[in-house]
């Protein structure tokens, strides 16, 4: 199956051992490729290629890639994407069209899975992934250098920044913080334990955290991480499955003041922040979707617009799709494609 993680310049863009000393970047150079950027609406990374997505449905490959990717940000003071994958591997690009690839060689194979932006003007930029890994960097990604993790060599799924520290949730047990942008970690014991180990954590401006994991869970917080609360009305077992569906992703549109869980099996929930204070959700029916879809990603653009992508059903030949709403409730797909599978989206106009 081909895998796309497709994200929409002003919100977004896609994509990583144990260190017991620091070391400095070292970086292989690749080479960067140029495609005419008229029309581009978002970006879409494959385990291929680096592509532009326009609102018609064109998909040009704009960036062969040796190494696949998994996620992105865009800083707006630097006017630049970062994105990290496979072998310890970066893209840079100022407009999403022209790349540059690097590997961080001291990471040898491992895979870089998650990357977040703490300062935007200051520059500091952190990635995790497997086997522990924890790299920093404060002049955006220029250079990287590997940071002592002291929770061990546990794979790590997600990095969050507040603006003024990363956090990362290892386990629902163990958690990490670093107050100096990422250049070093401490364990956080007075953030309350979580029954099973989050595959993300977000925030919508600080006044709640949201985690969550496998089969329904999701846990929100109101007082700093100190307590969660489970949020048991978005419990949904699918027609013909024995588990309930499990939220791939979190989105906080700001204009329409909602949040929205992202899950498998067509699955989308929509709430205010009173909706969550009182534990309820909606969920949401959307139209000329395909069975089984997993929607795992959305964006909103600086104009308010949300954007959603799914996966295609594993072994199948249907569509991975991408959706949009002005308002959260009212969605229209733009686009499918046979044999895709979308990871993500960031809105770029």
């Amino acid at each position: 199956m081909q895998v796309i993680s497709l994200k929409f310049k002003y919100t977004l863009l896609v994509c990583g051992l144990l260190f017991s000393s620091f070391a400095s970047a070292n970086t292989e150079g690749f080479n960067v490729e140029s495609k005419n950027s008229d029309g581009v609406v978002a970006i879409a990374l494959t385990g291929e290629c680096i592509s532009s997505f326009k609102e018609n449905g064109e998909i040009p490959c704009n960036r062969k890639m040796l190494y696949g990717a998994f996620d992105v940000v865009y800083s707006n003071a630097y006017n630049k994407y970062i994105t990290c994958g496979d072998w310890g591997s970066f893209n840079y690009s100022s407009d999403g069209i022209s790349w540059r690839e690097t590997r961080f060689t001291d990471l040898g194979k491992i895979e870089l899975n998650r990357i977040a932006i703490l300062d935007d003007n200051e520059g500091y930029v952190a990635a995790v992934g497997n086997n522990g890994a924890i790299v920093a960097s404060n002049n955006m990604g220029a250079t990287w250098s590997l940071r002592a993790n002291p929770a061990g060599t546990q794979d790590l799924q997600n990095i969050y920044s507040d603006g003024e520290h990363f956090f990362i949730a290892v386990d629902g047990v163990t958690w990490l913080y670093s107050d100096n942008g990422g250049f070093s970690w401490s364990k956080r014991n007075d953030i309350a334990k979580l029954p099973q180990a989050p595959q993300y954590l977000f925030s919508n401006n600080g006044e709640y955290y949201i985690v969550g994991g496998s089969d329904g869970a999701v846990y929100i917080s109101a007082d700093n991480m100190s307590s969660w609360v489970q949020q048991k009305s978005v419990l949904y077992k699918p027609e013909g499955k024995s588990k309930y569906a499990t939220f791939n992703s979190y989105l906080y549109a700001k204009k329409q003041g909602l949040n929205l869980l992202l899950g498998t099996d067509n699955t989308l929930f929509v709430s205010d922040n009173s909706g969550i204070a009182n534990d309820h959700w909606t969920r949401i029916i959307i139209p000329n979707t395909v069975a089984n879809e997993d929607f795992t990603g959305a964006s909103i653009d600086s104009k308010g617009d949300i954007y959603m992508v799914s996966n295609a059903p594993s072994g199948s030949n249907q569509n991975g799709s991408v959706y949009k709403s002005s308002n959260g409730y009212d969605w229209v797909k733009l686009v499918g494609y046979p044999n895709i599978s979308f990871l993500d989206i960031l809105a770029i106009k």
